[in-house]
């Protein structure tokens, strides 16, 4: 086995610590989704918009997708001190309420109680960096832009090394 040269990766190093670092990533999400998923929610809010001025909330158990009656529903602001915007309104035999959308808002918490549980679910009609900046801030939304641009700028950086690499030049 003599004159054989030593192995040697065709695959820069990098690369190797990038594929690591994506899927720490990718696993991390996994776990985090699979246990936050993992909630003891007794019922769970669906609603659908029937025109401009009215939503249908539906109030489903999460055990079996049945309709949940005579549990109260109303919409609330996101303020640490909720306050009621419209009246709340008790769920007919099939789970159905039908609420008025309170004037001027278009984001609010839809809130469905019963005897022993409670459960929130948000109503946000507005552009999706107003959303952002509410669940992230503004450093947050400018991370979540200059990410995708930071990957495709490393990528294209590893790709152009590669190519140059692939056919060293004899000298």
């Amino acid at each position: 086995m003599e004159g054989k040269a030593p192995w040697k990766p065709n695959i820069p190093p990098i690369v190797g610590v990038i594929i690591m670092v994506a899927l720490t990533v990718i696993l991390a999400v996994v776990i985090a989704a699979f246990v936050f998923g993992m909630t003891g929610h007794q019922f769970s809010i669906e609603y659908e918009k029937i025109d401009e001025e009215y939503l249908k909330i539906t109030v489903l158990n999460c055990s079996n997708s049945q309709p949940v009656p005579n549990v109260e529903v109303g919409f609330y602001t996101f303020n640490s001190p909720r306050e009621l915007l419209v009246g709340t309104v008790l769920t007919n035999k099939s789970g159905v309420a039908i609420l008025n959308i309170p004037n001027g808002y278009n984001y609010f918490n839809i809130v469905a109680e019963s005897d022993k549980y409670t459960y929130t679910r948000k109503y946000d009609e507005r552009h999706i960096f107003l959303k952002l900046n509410d669940n992230y801030g503004p450093l947050g939304v400018g991370l979540i832009l200059a990410v995708p641009a930071l990957l495709v700028t490393v990528i294209s950086r590893i790709w152009r090394w590669y190519r140059e690499n692939e056919n060293p030049k004899k000298t």
